[in-house]
């Protein structure tokens, strides 16, 4: 996350986010970027263990969610992480 962007790389987007809190997850090492991705949107989101006292936001809640692209298709092979916004339960 940064702040003060003016010019934005070629191949980079540029996204406003929130003030929130996050649950980052990351995959292991897999084979591929593909097998890392489909890892990240199923086991790794639905089984994240949330902080005591947070939930994962619902979609009207809090409708963002990241996929970063760390270290794809590399020779050691790829691994994602993924954002989840969170929200201490009232």
């Amino acid at each position: 996350m940064v702040n003060g962007v003016d010019n934005v790389p070629e191949g980079y987007s540029l996204v406003n986010f929130p003030a929130s809190e996050y649950l980052v997850v990351t995959t292991e090492w897999l084979s591929t970027s593909d097998e890392a991705l489909r890892h990240i949107n199923h086991d790794y989101y639905r089984n994240a263990q949330m902080p005591d006292g947070y939930v994962k936001c619902g979609e009207t809640d809090c409708p963002i969610t990241l996929i970063e692209k760390e270290a794809f298709d590399t020779e050691d092979g790829s691994r994602y992480e993924f954002w989840v916004p969170i929200k201490k339960v009232d």
